[in-house]
């Protein structure tokens, strides 16, 4: 049994108190030392110039590519095979004359990525985990982790929130086996709402908590906001917030509308990743998202999909283990324009991002399961670069796709799914060769008999 599986059953009072010791030493990792710094940073720097940001970008890249020649086994090597010396780094245009990298050049050594004096500089170890279940571990200085929340709390106040103010967090934290479904974190003020238990049964207790504590601003994932955004339009319920941000998943037009008119205010999307080489927010003009120039170089690279670009990203602050032209599993529309009305120096960048496409199923007795909560379910199941394709065919009957996979596992997920989605239901697993992909993206979860009457 795991650690969090122990956790899950503890009484709800002693869950509390734990979850609070570890937000206590959580906040001190985020918005400890230079995060303050790093914030007033950033909010003079969105009013350079945009010559002013190309310069500063010129100067960061210039300082990653010179650690990397002399501290990173595999750029070192690459460098020298290409003849690039960090004093022919002149302009942005250098770039273009690195390989890409990706996720599986990084597992496959993953050490010759690792800067040799990472024991110098202070560092947190990640993990990303992207469609494919392909999770991926890597060093980032606690510097560039604080940079991250110092940009995200600079996007908040866009919307005019502020750090410290009260919010609600509907993720995919595993809160409890038992209600309550949420814990209030009382270093952020911060009330956060398990993604896992929402359904037609539970969602009341959601909406009264919700209406209870009276957040200034909601984030989360948008399909389980969407669902209590749902209920209380049904209700002819209002909350009104300042603003409800979005991340994890794409927001679909319809999600959108329904959050605006439940919580009465806009809704904020962002993008980025767990490796910190891109960020992108969208402003109160709602035009699409900027691109944070300050924190890394955004590529844009046609995909072969007409309209999609794949996403490439250099962090322009990790100096432990660099990542260079880092080939993301993401899709994105770009905007027309780079100017926005509101100002700011830094460009527009993105209209639509092609990231988590999947749909909200629903198990035998009607109430809704997230596509977040199959992710996170199935991925101690998943083998490395294994792929997988959930769908809901009508209202008890599914079939589950997976590649490169053997009987134990089919009779796992087997196990798993029906625990997830009911006993009753009629469930075919079978193998494929690959999983078809919409618009250049795997979706995971589909739904093609729409929400139960």
């Amino acid at each position: 049994m795991s650690i969090v599986d122990v956790y899950s059953r503890l009484p709800a009072g002693l869950r509390e108190m734990l979850a609070n010791i570890y937000a206590r030493r959580l906040h001190r990792k985020r918005f400890g030392g230079e995060f303050g710094k790093l914030l007033e940073f950033l909010e003079y720097s969105q009013d350079w110039s945009r010559e002013r940001l190309m310069i500063f970008q010129l100067e960061r890249l210039r300082e990653v590519i010179t650690n990397s020649y002399e501290n990173v086994p595999h750029f070192r090597k690459l460098f020298r095979d290409i003849d690039l010396r960090p004093s022919d780094v002149t302009s942005l245009e250098i770039l273009k004359e690195i390989p890409i990298m990706t996720k599986e050049m990084i597992k496959s050594d993953p050490r010759s990525f690792i800067s040799e004096n990472i024991r110098s500089i202070k560092t947190i170890k990640d993990f990303s985990s992207g469609t494919t279940g392909t999770k991926l571990e890597f060093f980032l200085p606690l510097s560039l982790y604080r940079l991250n929340f110092a940009a995200l709390w600079r996007f908040y106040s866009w919307a005019g929130v502020h750090l410290g103010e009260k919010r609600v967090t509907l993720g995919a934290r595993v809160i409890g086996e038992r209600p309550p479904y949420w814990i209030y974190n009382k270093s952020e003020h911060q009330l956060l709402l398990s993604i896992h238990h929402l359904n037609f049964n539970t969602i009341s207790s959601y909406i009264e908590k919700l209406t209870e504590f009276e957040p200034v601003f909601i984030q989360g994932h948008p399909t389980g906001i969407e669902i209590l955004a749902d209920e209380m339009l049904r209700r002819r319920e209002q909350l009104k917030a300042k603003a409800v941000f979005t991340t994890g998943e794409t927001l679909s037009d319809t999600g959108r509308d329904k959050i605006e008119n439940a919580f009465g205010c806009k809704v904020f999307e962002s993008y980025g990743v767990s490796e910190c080489v891109v960020a992108a927010f969208e402003c109160e003009k709602h035009n699409g998202l900027h691109e944070a120039l300050e924190y890394g170089i955004t590529e844009l690279e046609s995909s072969g999909e007409e309209g999609f670009y794949s996403v490439i990203g250099t962090s322009l602050w990790n100096n432990a283990m660099p990542f260079i032209r880092y080939k993301i599993e993401d899709l994105v529309v770009p905007c027309e324009k780079t100017s926005c009305s509101c100002g700011r120096t830094l460009p527009l960048l993105i209209r639509k991002v092609i990231g988590r496409i999947d749909d909200v199923v629903y198990d035998s007795e009607g109430n809704p399961v997230l596509p977040v909560t199959i992710r996170m379910h199935l991925k101690p199941f998943l083998k490395p670069f294994q792929n997988y394709q959930l769908v809901q065919l009508n209202r008890l009957e599914f079939e589950f796709r997976c590649t490169s996979s053997d009987n134990d596992q089919k009779k796992a997920f087997d196990k798993l799914l029906k625990r997830l989605l009911g006993n009753n239901i009629v469930l075919r697993v079978s193998e494929v060769a690959e999983i078809e992909k919409s618009g250049g993206k795997v979706r995971n979860v589909i739904n093609i008999t729409g929400k139960p009457s």
